[in-house]
């Protein structure tokens, strides 16, 4: 029986804050903020006139002019910025600006003249010169759909996560492989095996998925799902597609995917598949032809000296060649293309992650890569202008994420990568490799800086995945620092995705290791761990800043940072604490809502701190822990 999440008494934490405001602290400190600017409706506002925007200049500072600076035609533009009245200290500033009509963004940045002094504000802060345009503030036009930053997403890996029919198994020795080998039929109780790679299977199924959505929806708390591969293949995978136009049978064919899209549906939960459209399987009916010689075939693939190219060297993955007019129209650009097909009726799929999408292009080099991926999208658009485009990188992908071709990637740079090496110890290559949390938050401060923020909102935040080790194993299986990890994924800016299993302490190394079936058997579960998901996406759902808010970085160095989501009307501060042992640190919080004197409570605790008249706070740190404080005034 499935545990059910424990009944929430949603007033406890507020009257506790309330009855614990007499035990406060303060302390004073010098204030960090002279300028303040965040691409949040109250700061940035559009209209039939251009986008109007709103600036805080602490009122203590004597303020001469202030500009706001665009680039038309590449060329500097100074729009003057009109006073305005001051408020708790700030004196506001606005300005409207037009549209930039070439580019898929406006940029624009904030030059200030002070009596003694000029200073900028640019997307990663304040400078004394003005910023490189990479980090300059960019609305971008044509925004990710709103839906998506208010979604919680699970990655399932189909065979891995539940069996939902069994009359779908892939039956011990059924069909070969690669080289000859026989399929491999799997129980479920196992661990994967190196030994038998892709062609081990354990049934998980379409009919499984739809069989688990109360558990993902009402005691988890997820409100999205994202499949890997389902289309129709030899391995376990999937990542090498026999044929686009058909769901795996042995996952349950269309029928299945119908049947989950309705599932779903009903429950108003979002349902987004993975397009692998840089290479297929040497089984596609286009290799077997061109490798027979036939015509068009044979230049449907990139050739290398008389022999096919692979992804990455992988025999069994040829690469297409987008040069070809045929692959084009195949993929995306034909009435009946594979992404248009699947975005329309009875599948209604809400988006589309799309594996490796940096790689394709036109002959070796992914050349005119751009062009197809900015295709790519107008194409998906046209389909549904409420779908979501999600783009896989391992590396930063600032180039993609300019507002005319990818909503969102898989934020590994910007997000998995820093926090694995604050966290864990381990880069991407799992190498051991350990940062601070003033180079944690200087990383991710710049990752966010160089792309619009309606983007950086639709970023897909994993701390794992099928291509990756565990984040718990990672971890030396320390619960306490897997807790601080997903506080802190719900917390942050961009949408948070968790991989199936991680919620109840599945462990699992590289790959195979890291897709072991999902333990049905509640029995296995750490519940602790379970109701610390649950919490964290509690919090997340309750909380408007946490998904919609500017980060504002407060602290960092050693082991703590302290940050901030902030809305013009509510804010959120984020403490994150790596040792082991309990600190207080300084912070200025008067920033946030110009509200010297406030006073903060901790969401899980209902400790209560409280800022003197300048907006010093003394924030009490837990031991290895991310905590949560809410303004309690």
């Amino acid at each position: 029986m499935l545990p059910q999440i424990q009944s929430e008494r949603r007033l406890t934490t507020w009257v506790t804050c309330l009855l614990n405001k007499d035990k406060v602290s303060t302390v004073a400190t010098i204030h960090p903020h002279t300028v303040f600017h965040a691409a949040i409706p109250g700061y940035l506002d559009i209209s039939a006139q251009g986008i109007t925007l709103t600036l805080r200049v602490f009122a203590e500072e004597t303020l001469q002019q202030v500009w706001v600076r665009t680039d038309p035609d590449n060329e500097e533009h100074l729009t003057a910025m009109v006073f305005g009245e001051v408020v708790d200290g700030w004196r506001y500033c606005s300005a409207t600006i037009p549209l930039d009509e070439v580019r898929p963004h406006t940029a624009y940045v904030f030059k200030v003249q002070l009596a003694e002094r000029m200073l900028w504000l640019a997307a990663d802060g304040q400078h004394t010169r003005m910023p490189a345009r990479e980090v300059h503030f960019k609305h971008a036009h044509d925004a990710p759909p709103a839906w998506v930053s208010e979604q919680i997403f699970y990655q399932v890996f189909p065979d891995r996560f539940r069996n939902g029919d069994a009359s779908l198994n892939v039956k011990d020795g059924e069909y070969e492989y690669l080289c000859g080998r026989p399929v491999k039929a799997r129980e479920w109780h196992e661990l994967p095996s190196g030994d038998y790679g892709p062609s081990e299977f354990f049934n998980g199924d379409l009919p499984g998925v739809v069989q688990s959505l109360e558990y993902l929806q009402h005691t988890l708390g997820v409100t999205a799902i994202y499949l890997n591969p389902v289309f129709r293949s030899d391995s376990n995978h999937k990542y090498d597609t026999i044929d686009y136009y058909q769901v795996d049978p042995h996952l349950g064919g269309n029928e299945a995917l119908v049947t989950l899209r309705q599932a779903t549906a009903e429950r108003d939960m979002k349902l987004m598949l993975d397009g692998v459209l840089n290479h297929t399987s040497i089984r596609h009916d286009w290799f077997v032809r061109a490798q027979a010689g036939e015509k068009p075939y044979v230049n449907y693939f990139l050739d290398a000296e008389g022999d096919y190219v692979s992804w990455k060297g992988h025999k069994s993955l040829p690469v297409v060649d987008y040069a070809n007019p045929d692959v084009v129209d195949v993929f995306y650009q034909a009435d009946n293309s594979v992404l248009r097909h699947w975005l329309r009726p009875p599948y209604n799929i809400d988006g589309w992650r799309l594996d490796v999408i940096h790689m394709l292009g036109e002959g070796k080099g992914a050349v005119n890569n751009d062009k197809h991926v900015r295709a790519m999208r107008r194409v998906i658009k046209q389909e549904n202008t409420d779908a979501y485009l999600l783009g896989e990188h391992f590396f930063e992908a600032t180039q993609w994420l300019q507002g005319d071709q990818e909503d969102g990637a898989m934020n590994y740079y910007g997000f998995l990568q820093p926090v694995w090496m604050f966290l864990a110890g381990y880069d991407i290559a799992r190498h051991k490799a350990s940062i601070d949390a003033e180079e944690m938050a200087s990383w991710m401060s710049e990752a966010r800086a160089k792309i619009p923020f309606a983007i950086a909102k639709a970023q897909f935040n994993q701390l794992d995945s099928h291509d990756t080790p565990r984040m718990l194993t990672l971890l030396g299986n320390d619960h306490a620092r897997l807790v601080m990890a997903v506080r802190l994924q719900m917390a942050y800016l961009g949408v948070p995705c968790i991989y199936y299993g991680d919620e109840v302490g599945l462990q699992g190394g590289e790959d195979p290791h890291c897709r072991a079936p999902f333990p049905w058997d509640s029995q296995q579960w750490n519940d602790d761990l379970l109701q610390r998901f649950q919490q964290a996406i509690r919090w997340r759902k309750e909380l408007p800043a946490l998904r919609g808010g500017a980060v504002v970085d407060l602290h960092a160095a050693g082991d703590q940072w302290v940050f901030a989501r902030l809305l013009a009307d509510s804010s959120v501060l984020v403490s994150v604490n790596r040792a082991n042992t309990p600190v207080r640190q300084a912070v200025n919080c008067s920033i946030l809502k110009g509200l010297p004197g406030s006073t903060w409570c901790n969401i899980e605790t209902g400790q209560v701190v409280q800022a003197d008249a300048q907006g010093a706070l003394s924030l009490p740190l837990g031991a290895t822990a991310t905590e949560l404080w809410v303004s309690a005034h």
